[in-house]
């Protein structure tokens, strides 16, 4: 996986399941996270990454 530079610990952890194909609620499951903490992560991630949407999140993290 690339480098997501800037991004915590845990925001890598929900960023790593998101690359996998897991939903919200399998994160959450994974995580032991509600899913609202996993949808402010996403939110985060998304922003710290320039991204919109998970699939141009993954695509991201394959380049």
């Amino acid at each position: 996986m690339p480098d997501l530079g800037g991004l915590t610990a845990r925001e890598k952890e929900v960023a790593a399941l998101v690359f996998e194909g897991l939903t919200n609620a399998e994160i959450a499951a994974r995580l032991y996270l509600s899913e609202v903490n996993v949808k402010k992560h996403l939110k985060s991630i998304f922003e710290k990454q320039d991204v919109s949407s998970r699939t141009q999140l993954v695509r991201k993290m394959l380049i």
